[in-house]
């Protein structure tokens, strides 16, 4: 594994950052296991930054993070860009609190990510300052891992956020040694993996932002790029959309938080779908069946957001005196405070995390090549554009066979579609770096289309038994009002049903006709 070496291009650094209480902190450095594995005593530092950014926050909206820090006497500079797991990180001592703009200008790959239009408007965005607490240490394995405990703050202008982390870096040795570290220690005491950086945070707090959500990123591939790094790219782009939303979840600042939580879930499950028959199957149903509960605990919660909002929202916005349709409200935002109490619970508890750490691990290993040799197994160390090609156009043209008589099927069968059009979609999403981007993004779009709208058909399958909960649910004294209600919103719904029938309708008509990407031209 490569080290940081200053002023020589990035160094790949494997780390996993946590997020841990006081009393937990405390307890792991007094653990009798811990203090077993120290290779050196524990070092104490001041590590004050400042982080720099245009006033436009172009580095933010890349994902690059760009700080000057103290340490000790000496000031370095540091670039980083994002990752779940791993990333790349530039560092270069500087003279003091300033950007030295030189390094990066004379570093192709930087100067690639930052251009001198850029560098030249870089001001504060905000400061850190933190009290880290160091040691090295060293497993039976031989493994070196850097254990860095680090409290303090985040300030911009008279704005603070309280900085409490646990960080384990990968000095020696393999990621198997950094995961079974970081497994022993989360069973040891409660510590969530901590997706946001003090750079996400940092921006949250100048900006004033609560904890935003975060969409997916399609990974980036190019010609090159071999199927089993498309796989673990992917697999890791998942877990960081997984990981970024939880703290929107947890303060609950937007409904989005829940939705890409669920949408981060599904295209982990769609890639291993994608990878049927070149991942070991005893893999694929283990990492299936952990990830089930985290979607099973967001799912109510997702549910009544929608009903809320899109079922009924217009309804009542429409007939705003009605009083039954303000009772329905109350009863389906208690229902919802409960749902989120629960997804809540799931994101803090041991099992969430452990999960996390259980995949990252099988990414960062490789460990789908613990397999015999197979022709299937074999298609992993393939081109990824080669394998792409046969996949997609496999699902594409079994999509398209499926939906000629979606004029003629049943609701049940309409939603067995629409599940089938979310994973060509992110079938599709995955692999689009790979051609020429106007012409992925087209028929990405056109299934998009198709999805939302048979998205908005089953909304209104799913509200009947979601209303018939909330009823039964009620005092009998409020039922015979929600009853009301529920005809109500129900009779509204189904008299615009057939315009979402038409939209569904010519939103496939559009993407039947469309074009493959991966048929139409790859990008050089």
């Amino acid at each position: 594994m490569d080290q940081k070496q200053a002023g020589k291009g990035p160094a790949l650094e494997v780390e996993l950052k946590f997020q841990i209480d006081a009393a937990a902190a405390r307890k792991l450095r007094a653990a009798p296991w811990l203090k077993a594995l120290q290779a050196t005593r524990a070092t104490s530092q001041a590590l004050n930054a400042v982080y720099f950014d245009t006033p436009e926050q172009d580095l933010r909206n890349r994902a690059i993070a760009f700080r000057v820090r103290k340490e000790g006497r000496q000031f370095i500079q540091c670039v980083k860009t994002a990752g779940t797991f791993a990333r790349k990180e530039w560092e270069t001592p500087v003279s003091g609190f300033l950007p030295n703009p030189d390094p990066v200008r004379t570093d192709p790959e930087l100067s690639g990510h930052i251009g001198a239009d850029l560098l030249d408007r870089l001001q504060p965005a905000f400061e850190t300052r933190i009290r880290r607490s160091s040691r090295l240490l060293r497993l039976d394995s031989g493994a070196e891992i850097a254990f860095d405990m680090d409290d303090g703050e985040i300030v911009s202008g008279d704005s603070t956020v309280p900085v409490h982390e646990l960080e384990l870096e990968l000095k020696a040795g393999t990621p198997e040694d950094l995961f079974a570290l970081a497994r022993r220690i989360t069973d040891y005491v409660p510590a969530r993996l901590g997706a946001r950086s003090k750079a996400e945070r940092g921006y949250a707090l100048s900006s004033g932002e609560p904890a935003l959500w975060e969409k997916a990123k399609a990974p980036e591939f190019d010609a090159e790029t071999s199927a089993e790094e498309a796989l673990a790219r992917t697999i890791l782009a998942s877990l960081r959309q997984l990981s970024a939303n939880e703290d929107c979840v947890l303060n609950r600042s937007h409904i989005e938080g829940v939705h890409q939580m669920r949408v981060a879930i599904r295209r982990l499950r769609a890639t291993l779908a994608i990878y049927r028959g070149l991942v070991p199957m005893e893999q694929h149903i283990a990492i299936t069946e952990r990830v089930k509960p985290i979607i099973s605990a967001l799912g109510p919660a997702r549910d009544l957001d929608v009903f809320l909002a899109e079922i009924l929202g217009p309804v009542q916005d429409y007939m705003a005196e009605e009083p039954s349709l303000a009772l329905l409200r109350g009863a389906a935002e208690a229902a919802r405070d409960r749902a989120y109490a629960d997804a809540q619970a799931m994101i803090r508890a041991p099992e969430y995390t452990d999960t996390l750490l259980m995949i990252g691990d099988w990414v960062m290993r490789k460990g789908w090549r613990d397999q015999s040799l197979s022709p299937d197994g074999v298609l992993l160390f393939s081109n990824a554009r080669v394998l792409a090609a046969a996949l997609l156009d496999k699902r594409d043209r079994k999509l398209k066979k499926a939906g000629k008589r979606i004029r003629k099927m049943t609701s049940h069968e309409r939603h067995e579609l629409r599940l089938g059009v979310k994973k060509a979609r992110y079938a599709a999403d995955f692999f689009q770096t790979l051609y020429d981007q106007k012409v992925a993004r087209a028929y990405c779009q056109r299934l998009s289309a198709v999805q939302d709208s048979l998205g908005l058909l089953n909304d209104v399958a799913v509200a009947h038994g979601l209303l018939d909960g909330l009823c039964d649910a009620a005092p009998v004294t409020d039922r015979e009002s929600l009853r009301l209600a529920s005809g109500l919103v129900l009779g509204w719904h189904t008299r615009i049903l057939k315009d979402h029938e038409k939209d569904a309708f010519e939103a496939w008509d559009r993407y039947a006709k469309a074009q493959p990407y991966w048929v139409a031209g790859a990008r050089d």
